[in-house]
């Protein structure tokens, strides 16, 4: 009896790992299935977003009229300074005339001076916040006719998606869609019409 038992009990451990036996060669035929499987490729492009924005031809347009702002302004800021040290002279040969002799005189030049530099700081502060405006302005203008640029050649190139290099360390060259990216954006927007005037300016819009 003692036999029969370790017979049976034989039989079941032959049975046990036989379908082990069979589950590993499962799992290494599954294994070796999805080892061999090739990784799906993601078909993508790449844009060097930054090129694109300053060496389009709009942006340089831009930008050379806008070095032209800037040093016209240097030189009036120069001029209106120079003015205001001639005043502030005239100014104190005035004050010192009237001093003790009519508190009401003296108050009234105080103010005049006072007035001259108010007046001159809101003109070239305000000149120089048309500037910065127009700036904002003409790169949000390019952005916004760049993504019908990035969205025509997705669709043209079956591409699932268009990335900036920033976020790709590492990619093939052939990736690389910047070249005809900043080709048709020039065709689309070859120029910003923007005013430097900070009163005829329009509040962007993201």
């Amino acid at each position: 009896m003692y036999k029969l038992k370790l017979g049976v009990f034989g039989v079941i451990l032959g049975v046990f790992g036989a379908v082990l036996s069979a589950h590993a060669g499962t799992e290494q035929k599954v294994n070796a299935t999805q080892e061999s499987a090739p990784t799906p490729r993601v078909p993508i492009g790449v844009v060097n977003m930054m090129k694109v924005m300053q060496q389009c031809t709009a942006f340089k347009k831009f930008s050379q009229e806008r070095d032209k702002k800037i040093a016209s302004l240097r030189g009036e800021t120069e001029k209106a300074q120079q003015s205001l040290n001639d005043k502030g002279q005239e100014f104190s040969k005035r004050l010192s005339a009237a001093a003790g002799s009519d508190s009401g005189l003296e108050e009234k030049l105080r103010r005049e001076f006072h007035d001259e530099e108010v007046r001159y700081s809101t003109l070239f502060r305000g000149k120089e916040e048309g500037i910065a405006k127009a700036s904002q302005q003409a790169e949000h203008q390019i952005r916004k006719a760049l993504h019908p640029v990035l969205s025509k050649l997705k669709k043209e190139r079956g591409l699932a998606m268009v990335v900036d290099n920033d976020v790709v360390p590492l990619y093939d060259s052939n990736l690389d869609m910047t070249k005809v990216v900043l080709e048709e954006l020039n065709k689309s927007l070859p120029e910003v019409k923007i005013s430097f005037d900070a009163q005829n300016q329009k509040k962007v819009v993201g």
